[in-house]
């Protein structure tokens, strides 16, 4: 049985508006680096693209955003588009009586 710690987590606040936009533009400027297909030689690539989220996560740090990786930022990123399809594809569905709400933040 395993015995309670003392030690608590602290939950990291949620991202401001401003930050979940500045995260839109860095990702627009390396689109190509962070999803382009990995081809011959993956490890390198996948390097890269862990290289531009960590730049990503330093960015985000030097506008108040601390205790971010790039690990989070992805997460987030993946959890936007996510949000994103949902909403587009509720908007094109046909024959129903109410539209999907989803509050997207930008």
């Amino acid at each position: 049985m395993a015995s309670p710690t003392n030690k608590q987590t602290k939950r990291r606040g949620n991202y401001s508006d401003c930050q979940i936009e500045h995260l839109c533009r860095f990702v627009q400027g390396k689109c190509a680096i962070l999803f382009g297909k990995a081809g011959n030689c993956s490890e390198r690539v996948q390097e890269r693209k862990k290289r531009a989220w960590e730049e990503a996560a330093i960015t985000m740090a030097g506008m108040g955003c601390p205790n971010r990786s790039g690990k989070d930022l992805r997460l987030l990123w993946n959890d936007l588009r996510s949000k994103a399809k949902k909403y587009r594809d509720s908007r094109n569905k046909t024959g129903e009586s109410f539209c999907l709400k989803i509050k997207i933040t930008m």
